[in-house]
């Protein structure tokens, strides 16, 4: 973790008297004003630590400061790490040693200069932690990155690839090298996370496995196992998960919970699940750029994905069009969708 910046220690300030009352009374009331223009940040909360590999830790928390311009992380209460967002609340910290314990720190930030996390007139809220985690001696199965997963299972490299998640398997569910059993990952403690869903009975690269492996390795979760793709956000929404999404959970079938109009709310890093009235197999993928703007007609411009079993390279885009969103390509037509809006990681 690069060293930006070492975790306060306890300062001793030494304040001369003044020489006159008058320049005592003056020095204290701008004191006071000063004190009082100040905004301290409320400080993040749930603060935890999961060692993904024996070099690396990923750390998750809630953001509470409606006001922040990022996070600074303390590793072992010297090294520290600034992160820039307003709503960031994942981190991954790497070239940490094997087989070791570590323990973290987090404090929400504001800068006095935007963009600038060491520059002066910066506020910090209370540091949280510390919270413990130790790094395993010998790596699971780290193939699950990049193409190297793809290749693990001897299907096509689609080319799209998000945050080191890559879309496999041939363009369509159609083929046979999409179906390829129990497709899973062995963490470094020796568990194992199974990715694949529906259709219901066909295990392998459809559009549920990719949203599933994302998932995993943005919130260390198992993921859920919808027959389609369509329930995914749902499942998300519902109370085993928590998650926010748009428009709310609902119980029951998951068209109901639809939505044709575009909302701000849909960011790069969530997953967005579609249908249509006529298909309610639908879809699922992850939001990898939203290009939207408001004119006086509406909302207009591209979402663009990354996506199984629906495009040849693994990439779409959803249309929007005077605020009505539309889904066009081999894989369906759809118009009704859903997605999350807090998954660690977006904005």
């Amino acid at each position: 973790m690069k060293r930006l910046i070492t975790r306060p220690r306890s300062l001793v300030l030494v304040v001369a008297l003044a020489v006159t009352a008058a320049m005592c009374t003056a020095s204290a009331a701008s004191a006071a004003s000063s004190a009082s223009e100040t905004v301290v940040p409320a400080p993040p909360s749930n603060l935890t630590a999961t060692a993904v590999s024996p070099d690396s830790v990923r750390l998750t928390w809630t953001n509470n400061a409606a006001n922040q311009s990022g996070v600074v992380i303390s590793l072992d209460g010297v090294d520290s790490v600034d992160v820039q967002g307003a709503t960031v609340s994942s981190y991954t910290g790497d070239g940490l040693s094997p087989g070791t314990k570590y323990w973290f720190y987090i404090a929400s930030k504001i800068y006095g200069t935007p963009g600038d996390p060491t520059g002066s007139g910066n506020t910090q809220s209370a540091w949280v932690g510390p919270v413990y985690v130790t790094t395993p001696n010998t790596s699971g199965s780290t193939d699950w990155a990049g193409s190297s997963f793809c290749t693990k299972y001897g299907v096509h490299i689609m080319g799209a690839n998000y945050k080191g998640v890559a879309a496999c398997g041939d363009p369509y569910a159609n083929s046979s090298s999409n179906t390829q059993g129990t497709i899973s990952y062995t963490t470094p403690s020796g568990n194992t996370v199974i990715f694949d869903g529906g259709p219901v009975g066909v295990a392998g690269f459809q559009c549920v496995e990719l949203a599933a492996r994302y998932f995993y390795f943005e919130t260390t979760q198992d993921p859920p196992h919808p027959a389609y793709g369509s329930q995914f956000a749902n499942e998300l929404g519902g109370s085993a998960y928590g998650y926010n999404v748009y428009p709310a959970h609902s119980t029951g079938t998951s068209d109901n919970a639809g939505t044709s109009s575009f909302n701000p709310s849909l960011t790069a890093g969530n997953i967005i699940s579609m249908w249509s009235k006529s298909d309610a197999t639908g879809h699922v993928a992850v939001v990898t750029k939203v290009n939207v703007t408001k004119s006086a007609a509406g909302w207009n411009g591209t979402i663009t994905l990354i996506d199984e079993n629906a495009s040849a390279n693994g990439t779409d885009k959803i249309t929007v069009k005077d605020g009505s969103m539309s889904y066009a390509t081999a894989a369906g037509d759809y118009d009704e969708f859903q997605w999350t809006t807090n998954l660690p990681g977006s904005g």
